[in-house]
């Protein structure tokens, strides 16, 4: 089997390049957000990081977030940030997923504006 020559590429570190500097930055939103909360609970750093305590924390994070208003995506990205820096909490805050699909399910749904008859007629035609 043949191989095809690759053009000269620029270097590019794979790791660093699979999530866009935009998804990034949420994620670091919402790992700052989580970060003032907690220091705002005067938790002691003391506790035991199983995976049912770090859900009970989460779990009442979420509950504040909620009743402060803060936008959901934001704390999304705050409980995707957490399973991103401390990779074995990944798929064990069930509890917490939870509760953010319960404030998901709470919410009004938003559809989008339809799509008037004369522009979509105009987008057929065209």
């Amino acid at each position: 089997m043949r191989h095809r020559r690759r053009e000269k590429l620029q270097s590019v570190n794979l790791q660093s390049a699979l999530f866009s500097p935009e998804y990034l930055s949420r994620l670091a939103s919402g790992q700052q957000l989580l970060c003032y909360w907690f220091l705002s609970q005067r938790t002691s750093l003391e506790i035991i990081w199983t995976s049912a305590n770090i859900n009970q924390i989460l779990i009442k994070f979420i509950q504040d977030m909620y009743d402060g208003g803060v936008p959901f995506y934001l704390v999304t990205h705050a409980l995707l940030a957490c399973e991103k820096c401390y990779p074995r909490y990944h798929k064990k805050l069930k509890a917490a997923w939870n509760s953010l699909r319960s404030w998901k399910l709470m919410t009004a749904i938003q559809l989008r504006v339809p799509m008037p008859p004369l522009v979509l007629h105009a987008s057929v035609i065209c």
